[in-house]
């Protein structure tokens, strides 16, 4: 069984769950990974040219206390992914800290409304200690 939840939930309910989709607007995109869902949602921003040029600027810009979360070459980073040319997001972060990254560090300093961004969940918590 699976939950919708909006990308601007707050991010601590992704503890523990496995993503299924996207879902932007009527498209439904898999998503296996916590991975695969940054990249999708950043790749659905960089369609934009107007999102893609702001994202490029913030590129090499934003950073927590070690690495930056957007970069233009991935060897500054400690798991890059590339998002399109010349961009590469970081992505050594469990779910919590990647989604919130990516919604507060990234998406909302470029002034992108991504409350009609859910993502589906499988309702089964993984055990930490099995």
């Amino acid at each position: 069984m699976t939950s919708d939840y909006s990308l601007s939930t707050h991010p601590a309910i992704f503890v523990g769950r496995k993503p299924v989709a996207i879902l932007i607007g009527s498209e439904i995109i898999p998503t296996p990974s916590w991975r695969k869902v940054y990249k999708e949602i950043m790749q659905y921003y960089v369609k934009d040219p107007v999102y893609h040029e702001r994202l490029m600027d913030l590129r090499d810009k934003i950073a927590g206390r070690e690495r930056v979360f957007i970069s233009s070459k991935p060897d500054t980073m400690t798991c890059p992914l590339e998002i399109c040319e010349d961009m590469y997001g970081e992505v050594q972060y469990g779910s919590q800290t990647l989604m919130h990254i990516l919604t507060v560090r990234i998406l909302t300093p470029i002034n992108f409304d991504y409350s009609n961004i859910k993502i589906r969940l499988n309702n089964d918590r993984k055990k930490r200690y099995e």
